[in-house]
């Protein structure tokens, strides 16, 4: 069994910045971050890589190469980044990056199972899930707190619901949103020693017949760009400010 994951990289909003004078939103030097229940449904997916699924990394938006790399590390087996030329900001507008999935699974093989975060941010759902499964014409669950597939080519999840959760069934290939939540699972640093380099598929224009494909070297052991930030405060205020910071970066809920 194949199970795509989806992992969109957009902008975190507290980098961004407002040009007074042109009267637009500067997002040149804004720090990607992975979108809410992206990495949930990472984690899912690799529940499911535990017993026997091959697993797919999807990546969305130019910031996601750090995210792939991390998936690698924690045991994806392929790596492909989507970039397209012109392609807008995945917090503006998801609508050409559905699109480009859609046709991209018609032209060169779908996976059986896509997982999605179902949060694009913490203050709404996103419509990739429902738009990709209606586009694919493939049954849609949402919601999911945890997915298992069985042989016989059926998906169960368990579904958060208004009061209570349920258990619901549909036939693959199929599309299943995953809902947000605690965040456990990080690359631990052996996983991420061990990992080395791995191929990672980037593709230009993936779903047209004109697609660039190169394939490029990702040391999932380089370590990420860090800037450097010095604070100082009295104590209080000082952990105030690194617990902030650390809430920003997505290693503390």
């Amino acid at each position: 069994m194949r199970v795509a994951v989806v992992l969109r990289s957009i902008c975190d909003p507290s980098s961004l910045r407002v040009s007074r004078g042109r009267g637009v939103i500067e997002t040149g030097r804004a720090r990607p971050i992975l979108a809410a229940g992206d990495r949930r449904a990472l984690e899912e997916a690799l529940r499911l890589h535990n017993v026997g699924a091959h697993l797919v990394g999807l990546g969305l938006g130019s910031g996601a190469e750090g995210f792939l790399r991390e998936a690698a590390a924690l045991g994806v087996d392929e790596l492909i980044h989507l970039r397209g030329e012109g392609m807008p900001h995945l917090e503006l507008d998801e609508s050409p990056w559905i699109e480009l999935l859609a046709e991209g699974f018609e032209r060169r093989g779908a996976p059986d199972l896509v997982l999605v975060g179902h949060r694009l941010n913490n203050r709404r759902a996103s419509p990739l899930g429902p738009r990709l499964a209606e586009r694919l014409g493939w049954p849609l669950l949402t919601r999911a707190l945890q997915v298992e597939m069985d042989s016989g080519g059926q998906v169960r999840a368990r579904c958060a619901g208004e009061k209570a959760s349920a258990l619901w069934e549909a036939p693959l290939p199929c599309v299943v949103t995953i809902e947000d939540g605690p965040r456990s699972l990080y690359a631990p640093l052996p996983a991420t020693m061990a990992a080395g380099p791995g191929e990672l598929e980037v593709w230009m224009n993936w779903a047209s017949g004109n697609a660039e494909k190169t394939v490029e070297t990702v040391d999932t052991n380089a370590a990420p760009e860090v800037r450097g930030e010095k604070l100082a405060a009295e104590p209080r205020r000082l952990a105030q400010a690194l617990a902030q910071r650390l809430r920003r970066w997505g290693l503390l809920d």
